[in-house]
């Protein structure tokens, strides 16, 4: 379970590293000054470089939802694990001390 956590943690990681570079570039490119007289391939290369990276930052906050849930999912299930195995403590400790007053 603690593995599915790191994995899970470090998916995020990423995930926001993808969504933080593509907010940078379209900060970058709201900065830059723009001309749109003039069409030549560096401005189309660039929209298309804004256009896929948008795609991937939209893919990426998919991805980032689904880790999310995963990662509620494990911690939820940790939480319940966790709690019955608490019960059990406490069940077993409360009859070792009747045992041990008799």
């Amino acid at each position: 379970m603690e593995e599915a956590l790191k994995k899970s943690a470090q998916e995020i990681k990423s995930l926001l590293s993808v969504i933080d570079s593509y907010d940078e570039i379209q900060q970058l490119e709201l900065r830059a000054p723009s001309d749109h007289t003039h069409k030549d391939s560096g401005a189309t290369g660039k929209h298309d470089l804004l256009e896929d990276l948008f795609m991937q930052a939209c893919q990426t906050q998919e991805e980032l939802a689904k880790a999310l849930e995963e990662l509620a999912s494990v911690r939820h299930c940790a939480h319940e694990t966790y709690e019955v195995y608490a019960r059990r403590i406490k069940r077993m400790t409360s009859h070792y001390q009747i045992d041990e007053k008799d």
